[in-house]
């Protein structure tokens, strides 16, 4: 039988958690790590524990987290992930998570931190999953979003030419983790960097 993880009971719990914390607290500034980006990292940790053939109980726990994993931004931007991780703390201690469960689920969170330092192969499923904007179609326009929530959030403007060329050489020198990242993710990757080199072109010198 097909367990649908995203009905589980802890599972929902934590996502009607998370989203009423945003809802709440989320500052305005955040226009990238908004419920769209968690939604996102969601289903992705989904897609890709299935595709590694993780077992249902390990992508439970990779839903928890990954709903967790930015609701430190709530707290403050620069340390989200720390604060992220005692925010989900407090909530699976309060909701009975055993203990190997928690300790899952909040080096999971951690693993997120940049530069990513997955040790597990859950840890290595979310950080691709976190990442899983930087192959998505959608790309260009999420990009967009985090050139202004850092302009609104460090008050600091670049120019079109040095925005293109840091974020070419983000995509060139990174590396998806997991087998599906390798083999499906990255492929999708690769036409997003011929994107932002055609744009770099189009530029005048």
């Amino acid at each position: 039988m097909v367990i649908s993880l995203l009905d589980s009971t802890m599972v929902k719990k934590a996502a009607l958690h998370v989203q009423s914390l945003f809802q709440a607290y989320l500052p305005a500034t955040l226009a990238f790590h908004d419920l769209f980006h968690t939604q996102q990292v969601v289903y992705a940790v989904k897609e890709i524990g299935q595709a590694c053939r993780l077992p249902a109980s390990d992508i439970e726990l990779l839903l928890i987290a990954a709903w967790f994993h930015d609701v430190g931004y709530i707290a403050g931007y620069q340390d989200h992930v720390e604060l992220g991780q005692e925010i989900a703390k407090n909530w699976l201690k309060q909701e009975g998570m055993p203990a190997t469960d928690r300790m899952k689920i909040i080096k999971c969170i951690g693993a997120t931190q940049m530069p990513q330092t997955p040790r597990t192969m859950l840890e290595e499923v979310i950080c691709d999953a976190d990442l899983i904007h930087l192959s998505a179609e959608d790309y260009p326009s999420r990009l967009s979003m985090l050139r202004d929530e850092w302009e609104n959030t460090f008050g600091k403007k670049s120019s079109e030419r040095s925005w293109l060329t840091s974020n070419i050489d983000f995509l060139t020198n990174h590396f998806y983790l997991t087998d599906y990242g390798q083999k499906v993710l990255e492929e999708r990757k690769e036409k997003n960097i011929s994107h932002l080199l055609l744009l770099l072109q189009t530029l005048p010198h």
